[in-house]
């Protein structure tokens, strides 16, 4: 029974690596609110206004990651977390295009978090499409 331990820890691994995908999100829309920007370099100096676009992009990425994570905890439903994961994925075309009409440098980091995040959401929105009925085989076997 290998491989029923396998799919589970694979399930466990695709619904941590999401909810650590959160927190990430959660702390940088706080490093980035507080001013500290180490991870992230953002600097209201350089950019003037369009710095702070970028930072309230990201609080409301966050506050739109919560409205969707608590809609699938109600309806018990991860499938618009892959959709999510796609659209974090697009952001990163969307912020160069940004960075290039406005002549600012975003910061490397910002594609990385997105590309991590974006994934994250999209292998366990995938997990939801190719488990729903397995998943309840899985929880009550021995």
């Amino acid at each position: 029974m290998l491989t029923i331990k396998f799919i589970r820890g694979l399930k466990w691994l695709c619904q941590s690596n999401y909810y650590i995908s959160l927190i990430i999100t959660l702390l940088l829309a706080v490093l980035l609110m507080s001013g500290d920007d180490e991870l992230i370099n953002i600097n209201p100096g350089l950019y003037g206004p369009l710095a702070y676009n970028l930072i309230i992009m990201l609080v409301y990425i966050f506050i739109s990651e919560l409205c969707i994570l608590y809609y699938c905890l109600i309806k018990n439903n991860y499938k618009a977390v892959f959709i999510v994961g796609l659209f974090l994925l697009l952001i990163i075309p969307s912020l160069q295009f940004y960075g290039k009409i406005n002549h600012i440098l975003i910061d490397q980091n910002l594609f990385y978090v997105f590309i991590y995040t974006g994934f994250s959401h999209i292998c366990y929105g995938a997990w939801s499409f190719f488990s729903w009925n397995k998943t309840a085989e899985l929880e009550n076997y021995p």
